[in-house]
């Protein structure tokens, strides 16, 4: 996840968040002008087909771009029609995808039947294996989450709870855990999302309903002095998983020492069916 690539505004807002992270090179695609670097500007449409048929040359505007690759689009805009046309571009990369989801409820009929497409094409792309991983994410999901936000700052808030949870998952697949049971995850569970756990409470909140899990994978990140004095967190650890799931769903788990006084819990949650 060294490149990342936002589509509309949604998608590019998104890896704007990204962008604090000196470990991540953005770019952005959209049909209203931005400021930031690595801008690809596209002629407004009226339709997501007229989108899709009319989809530029992008030229050497990815020539640069690092073999793994996150590309972000959200469901509501039209835009979303280049989707499969700039996949196919980056088809040589190793190629995942962050589909957000939003308030089905707020968008018309004809908005509703374009998020189904959508949804449900970049879902039977993951399956086929044209890129690794489709993680999806629900607005409302979210929302729930976070409680209540200000309409000025509820965008925000959203956006920035996805990345940083997106952020720390990136950050702990790339150092050494303490201890860890990971193995290689399964290559037909493609479908997936990701959430916060409440390590007290031993409780999990996903940023979307995923159905038929057939894997959790758990990130805690532990403070330092209570992973060297107290000795019953590990059986702790193993016991809050199993009486979740016992025998019924495969989950792994990695723990990580931290400076911070409080804990985190995440989790990414996998599934090889397609989402209704």
């Amino acid at each position: 996840m060294d490149t990342l690539i936002g589509l509309g505004k949604a998608g590019c807002n998104i890896v704007k968040c990204f962008s604090q992270y000196p470990q991540y090179e953005c770019y952005y695609i959209d049909s209203e002008q931005r400021e930031e670097d690595n801008f690809f500007f596209v002629d407004k449409q009226r339709s997501i087909e007229d989108y899709e048929k009319s989809c530029p040359e992008f030229g050497d505007y990815f020539d640069n771009v690092t073999d793994e690759i996150l590309f972000v689009v959200g469901g509501s805009g039209d835009i979303s029609g280049l989707s499969l046309r700039i996949m196919e571009t980056l088809r040589d990369k190793r190629l995942n995808v962050l589909y957000v989801q939003p308030d089905l409820d707020l968008l018309s009929d004809a908005g509703r039947k374009q998020e189904r497409v959508v949804y449900n094409v970049l879902q039977q792309y993951a399956r086929s294996g044209l890129f690794d991983r489709l993680y999806l994410v629900s607005n409302p999901a979210i929302e729930e989450i976070i409680g209540k936000v200000s309409i000025l700052r509820y965008n925000e808030q959203l956006n920035r709870l996805i990345v940083s949870i997106l952020h720390m998952v990136n950050v702990f697949d790339h150092v050494e855990p303490v201890m860890d049971t990971f193995s290689l995850t399964s290559n037909i569970a493609r479908i997936t999302t990701f959430g916060v756990v409440d390590l007290e409470k031993n409780e999990q909140k996903l940023f979307f309903p995923i159905d038929n899990v057939s894997e959790f994978r758990y990130y805690y990140s532990i403070n330092k002095k209570q992973l060297e004095e107290e000795a019953d967190l590990l059986s702790n650890v193993k016991k809050n998983i199993k009486e979740n799931y016992g025998d019924k769903v495969r989950a792994t788990y990695g723990i990580y020492s931290s400076e911070y006084d409080q804990n985190y819990g995440y989790v990414v949650a996998y599934s090889p069916q397609i989402q209704k």
